[in-house]
């Protein structure tokens, strides 16, 4: 009876500490995996410190518990450590605070992914900031998985040198623009959906919904759709200063440009010696398009000069039905 006593308590004990170490905001380490339960911005600040103090190396996973506000950040968030992983998860939302002085820097957003650091955000919805995230270092990485989301903001996704992965179910919605790739930036869209946005201000030379900017954007799932952009010389998605994108697969559907002056210009503009490879997935035009007549702006694609759109065997993306080589019919549907 005695020893049958004595192993009941030692069950309970052994059962009972993983629940408390569990419970509490300290991390937690698991063989090379450290967590952390985050409810507030103090955890979340005590959490970051762990990290940027632990050194080059190491894996993290910080659950969030609750809605929190957080302060913007200039500075690369994980500090200047090497080779880490940092999974955010959780079905909260973090928000950027405002500042009371109501100015805001160029750099004005919740995360700043720094050179060798990969850092996922999984079914989390970050809201405010431009931009929101910010890439910008050598093997930066930022993945967006889950039911993740950016919204509201005025930029969402701001890639100067690194790579941006956007997957299942994640999206960026009712913001201006979703993401700017720089020279050095790489943008992969496999899953997920760009929608709602509206980079319309009503100024010339307003930014597009997706602007490559020499970097580079290969699309081979998910959509793009239900946005518009500019009131001038503004497309969805535009690529130039020698830019590429690859379209294997998704969907650009369902997207305008506003009118000006009865022109209406291209969802997709290849321009700047930059190039579009399409071997996959479908590019409808313009929905304002049907009360007007094609022109070098209302169709699906429009390409510039010094520019080139190829499908995937090498020839040229058939042009409009009028013989003009510069732009596309209403539907443009990739080939190998």
């Amino acid at each position: 009876m005695q020893n049958n006593t004595r192993k009941v308590i030692i069950f309970f004990i052994l059962t009972a500490i993983p629940i408390l170490i569990l419970g509490c905001s300290n991390p937690v380490k698991a063989d090379s995996l450290t967590t952390f339960n985050v409810n507030n911005a103090k955890q979340w600040n005590e959490a970051v410190n762990t990290i940027k103090t632990n050194g080059n190396g190491g894996s993290y996973v910080i659950n969030t518990r609750n809605d929190f506000d957080l302060p913007s950040t200039e500075t690369p968030t994980f500090g200047e450590v090497m080779n880490i992983s940092v999974t955010i998860k959780g079905k909260h939302t973090i928000t950027r605070s405002r500042p009371s002085s109501h100015t805001y820097t160029p750099y004005d957003g919740l995360l700043y992914i720094g050179s060798y650091q990969n850092v996922t955000i999984t079914d989390i919805t970050l809201e405010g900031g431009q931009p929101v995230v910010r890439i910008n270092g050598v093997d930066a990485v930022f993945k967006m998985q889950g039911i993740s989301s950016i919204k509201n903001v005025y930029l969402g996704v701001l890639i100067e040198a690194g790579t941006f992965y956007l997957q299942n179910d994640a999206s960026i919605t009712n913001s201006h623009t979703a993401v700017i790739v720089r020279k050095e930036g790489f943008f992969y869209m496999s899953g997920g959906k760009i929608s709602d946005n509206e980079s319309a201000l009503r100024r010339r030379g307003n930014p597009p919904v997706v602007g490559i900017l020499g970097g580079r954007f290969f699309m081979s799932g998910g959509k793009i759709t239900n946005n518009m952009s500019g009131h001038w010389m503004s497309s969805v998605v535009n690529v130039q200063e020698e830019g590429g994108f690859e379209m294997s697969g998704g969907e650009i559907l369902r997207n305008r440009t506003a009118i000006d002056d009865l022109i209406v210009y291209s969802i997709v503009n290849i321009t700047g010696r930059s190039t579009f490879v399409m071997t996959g997935g479908i590019i409808y035009g313009n929905i304002e398009s049907g009360v007007l007549e094609y022109n070098a702006n209302s169709g699906a694609l429009s390409v510039g000069s010094l520019s080139v759109a190829t499908y995937g065997d090498g020839t040229n993306i058939l042009p409009h039905t009028d013989g003009n080589s510069l732009y596309t019919n209403y539907t443009v549907i990739g080939r190998k």
